[in-house]
């Protein structure tokens, strides 16, 4: 597993319609990703995030360091990006109900 020792940085998680920025720390967590710590009220606080700076996942980026508008470009273009893979599913399914729509049975 690669190490990531990570202080200081900064975690921007969407969150009922907001983007919500918090300072900790990055430390691996498994081999799928690494646990960003932080506090809140007094007590150490968990959010599970990728290994890789500026990679959005499950609704989370973090930076190595404060760039709310680059987070904000970051979440827009992920957005973006499902929106194309979701275009490109649509015209998959209807490609496929244009061939069931032909005469597709075994004589």
């Amino acid at each position: 597993m690669t190490t990531i020792n990570k202080n200081d940085v900064y975690l921007y998680s969407r969150y009922s319609g907001r983007i919500e920025v918090y300072q900790g720390y990055i430390r691996p967590f498994n081999r799928y990703g690494a646990r960003f710590t932080f506090k809140r009220g007094g007590k150490d606080t968990y959010l599970q995030c990728p290994f890789e700076p500026g990679v959005v996942n499950h609704a989370v980026v973090w930076l190595p360091e404060r760039d709310d508008q680059k987070a904000k470009e970051l979440f827009i273009q992920h957005e973006r990006d499902a929106i194309v893979e979701l275009q490109e599913k649509i015209k998959r399914r209807e490609w496929n109900i244009k061939l069931l729509e032909e005469d597709v049975f075994a004589k």
